[in-house]
């Protein structure tokens, strides 16, 4: 288990779960980077 999962559900799915405004900003820096991770630019040689 990830940590992040409890029951089989998502922790953001979950009604009990407790979250401080740094977890969930945390959390949305971490979806970004995966939406925009590897970016569409290479790096040049």
């Amino acid at each position: 288990m990830s940590g992040k999962e409890q029951n089989g559900q998502p922790a953001e799915d979950r009604d009990d779960v407790v979250r401080r405004p740094e977890d969930a900003d945390e959390d949305q820096l971490d979806e970004a980077l995966e939406e925009t991770f590897p970016a569409s630019d290479p790096i040049s040689p």
